[in-house]
């Protein structure tokens, strides 16, 4: 479970708005950050000021709907509340460690992946075509995360695959556009050479 998923939880089940208004002003903390571009020991020093008193404030929410039973414990709140109680400390490394993210939003999506082309080898006749697959949708999920139209980047190295096996470091996803324009212009390679 990620710190997002304990939001929707636990706000989504509360009728009064204070839970949803303090992880609402954590977010708004993190956009801050990011639209005033601070590096990591700022963006962790800006956290500490404006964010963690606000984490403070959840966590005691937390524990006094758990202490005062204002929440049934095996309800979907109750275990939100419990979860976010047990890895309080994991939870807002935001606020104690250059870097850490406030989510894991990109991980939970390239887990996506991986519990996909599980469910999906099943049906693969040898592990073979387990593999085949496992390596194309290895090459998807990093064309995708170097924002590469993976449609297009595909239909290239099926176009041009002579040369991506004799030199397969220059299709990779953060060098293919330069290839290709290269490969496409040879005009341009000899007045530079």
């Amino acid at each position: 479970m990620e710190f997002q998923v304990i939001l929707k939880l636990y706000y989504g089940a509360l009728k009064n708005l204070s839970a949803k208004l303090l992880f609402d002003r954590i977010f708004e903390n993190e956009r801050i950050a990011k639209n005033k571009i601070l590096n990591d020991e700022d963006r962790l020093i800006f956290h500490k000021r404006h964010s963690f008193s606000i984490y403070q404030k959840i966590i005691f929410h937390a524990e006094e709907h758990l202490k005062e039973k204002k929440v049934e414990p095996n309800s979907n709140l109750g275990k939100a509340i419990k979860y976010l109680l047990k890895h309080k400390t994991g939870l807002m490394q935001f606020c104690f460690t250059p870097g850490a993210k406030l989510d894991n939003n990109k991980m939970e999506a390239m887990l996506k992946l991986i519990v996909l082309g599980r469910k999906n080898h099943y049906f693969f006749k040898s592990s073979v075509g387990a593999a085949v697959s496992d390596t194309i949708l290895s090459v998807i999920a990093t064309a995708k995360s170097a924002k590469v139209n993976v449609f297009e980047y595909l239909t290239h190295l099926q176009r041009y695959s002579d040369d991506v096996r004799k030199n397969p470091d220059l299709w990779v996803p953060w060098n293919y556009s330069a290839t290709l324009e290269r490969t496409q212009n040879p005009e341009q390679q000899l007045k530079s050479a």
